[in-house]
């Protein structure tokens, strides 16, 4: 399953994206990639 969460406020110190709205593709259970604008190719669920 492939899912596109679009504008997630990302809220972790630890990270890069900490404090950042992007969009988050999320495949079988598992972030795959974090960034702005995420094209959406494989016709994944958008969120």
């Amino acid at each position: 399953m492939k899912l596109i969460i679009r504008n997630a406020k990302i809220i972790d110190p630890q990270s890069p994206f900490h404090n950042q709205t992007v969009d988050i593709l999320i495949v079988d259970g598992f972030i795959e990639k974090i960034g702005n604008s995420l094209a959406n190719a494989d016709n994944a669920e958008i969120f």
